[in-house]
């Protein structure tokens, strides 16, 4: 059976029976140093998503959650028009749902009237090595400084 995309409520990703598994696959490739753990806040993914700000797909094979994705849509306001961002994206190896979630993601974010799709991905990572395979043209490198805790 083919991989399966469909845009879900956040909560059916965080409720899902895989997605502790697929979370700490996440975590582990997608750590940045200097950030504490990640700590999946679901009030914040909740209000967001009632604001009509964040867009969740869900990937499965055979009823099985194999990954998801959330992006963010909104205004940018140096540019003055839609983009939608990809706050996250992680599938198990192997399965082969990436370039679908992206593909699907993508079309809805234009039906959106968004003028662009933004991908950001860990250095190293798997989604680092898609992005370009798919037509993603490398525009900016994010840095990162972390704070000292008092």
């Amino acid at each position: 059976m083919p991989i399966y995309i469909q845009k879900v409520p956040v909560l059916e990703i965080l409720e899902d029976k895989n997605f502790k598994d697929i979370a700490a696959e996440y975590a582990e490739e997608s750590k940045i140093e200097g950030m504490p753990p990640i700590d999946w806040q679901t009030d914040i993914y909740q209000g967001m998503e009632d604001a009509g700000v964040i867009h969740v797909f869900k990937a499965t094979d055979n009823g099985e959650m194999v990954g998801f994705l959330s992006m963010i849509i909104s205004r940018l306001p140096h540019y003055g028009v839609l983009a939608a961002t990809v706050e996250s994206v992680f599938v198990s190896k192997g399965s082969g749902a990436g370039s679908r979630l992206l593909d699907v993601a993508q079309g809805y974010a234009e039906d959106e009237g968004c003028e662009g799709f933004l991908v950001s991905a860990p250095v190293g990572g798997r989604l680092a090595a898609l992005a370009p395979k798919m037509g993603f043209i490398r525009t900016n490198e994010i840095f990162f400084r972390g704070f000292e805790s008092e």
